[in-house]
C-alpha cells in the first residue's frame, strides 16, 4: 500500500552526472541607435543547447513585445523541435514596428523539455524610440543690459543626439529674423544698440530629423550706462 519505495543505485565505475540541456538565448536587434515611431526593426534570437551530453526536446522561442511595439512579420512563437548537443545554433527572426516613444524592451524566452522537466531562459534587447525634438535651454542677459554686447548661450538634450541649432531675434517687438542657422555652436554674442529691445528664440534638431518648438527668451533692453 505504499505510494513509493526508497531505492539505491550501485555501479562498478564512478557515476558521471550529465549536464542539463538548458537552452541558451541571445537576442540582438538591427539598430544600435534610436529609431523614429513607424520605423521597423529586425530582431534575432540565437538559441543553442548548452549540454554536451543530452538533446533538448520541444525547443521553442517566443518574443514578448511591450506596449508601443507591434509585430510585423515572423510567428510570435517559433518551434525548433529537438536540438541535439553540439548541433549549433538555431535562429528565430522577427520584424517589429515602433508605434510610440520611449525605451522598449524586446524579450525572447526559450523553453525546452527533458525527462518531464521544462527548462527555460530569457534574454532582452532594448530599442529607444524617439519621435520628439530636443529639449532646449536658452540663457540671455538680464532685462536691462548696460553692455551692447549681449552674451547668449544655449543647449539641448535628446536621445538621438543634437544635430544643429537655429536662433532668431526680434527687434522692438517686430518679427523674428534669422541670426544663427543650422549651427553646432552653443554660445554667441549679439551686438545691440542703446534704447532697443531684443527677444531671442532658439530651437534644435536631432539626428533623426525631429525639430523642437521655438524657445523664447525674456526681453532684453540695452540701456545707457550711468554717468
Amino acid at each position: 500500500g505504499m505510494a513509493g519505495e526508497p531505492y539505491a543505485l550501485a555501479a562498478r565505475r564512478p557515476l558521471t552526472p550529465l549536464v542539463t540541456p538548458k537552452p541558451t538565448t541571445d537576442v540582438t536587434v538591427s539598430t544600435a541607435g534610436p529609431v523614429r515611431p513607424g520605423d521597423t526593426v529586425n530582431v534575432q534570437a540565437a538559441v543553442a543547447n548548452s549540454s554536451p551530453d543530452l538533446s533538448a526536446e520541444n525547443v521553442a522561442v517566443s518574443l514578448q513585445l511591450p506596449a508601443g511595439v507591434d509585430l510585423v512579420s515572423g510567428s510570435a512563437t517559433q518551434n525548433f523541435g529537438t536540438v541535439t548537443h553540439g548541433s549549433g545554433e538555431r535562429v528565430a527572426t522577427w520584424t517589429v514596428r515602433a508605434t510610440s516613444e520611449g525605451l522598449k524592451n524586446l524579450t525572447a524566452t526559450t523553453s525546452a523539455t527533458r525527462y518531464g522537466a521544462t527548462l527555460a531562459t530569457t534574454d532582452t534587447a532594448t530599442v529607444t524610440v524617439d519621435g520628439s525634438g530636443p529639449s532646449v535651454t536658452l540663457a540671455t542677459p538680464g532685462a536691462a543690459s548696460e553692455s551692447r554686447s549681449l552674451e547668449l548661450s544655449w543647449g539641448a538634450s535628446d536621445p538621438s543626439g543634437v544635430r544643429y541649432y537655429d536662433l532668431e531675434v526680434s527687434l522692438n517687438g517686430g518679427p523674428f529674423v534669422a541670426w544663427i542657422t543650422r549651427s553646432t555652436q552653443t554660445a554667441a554674442t549679439y551686438h545691440g544698440s542703446v534704447g532697443n529691445r531684443y527677444v531671442f528664440r532658439a530651437r534644435a534638431s536631432d539626428n533623426l530629423g525631429n525639430t523642437s518648438d521655438w524657445l523664447l527668451s525674456r526681453e532684453v533692453q540695452v540701456v545707457e550706462q550711468p554717468p
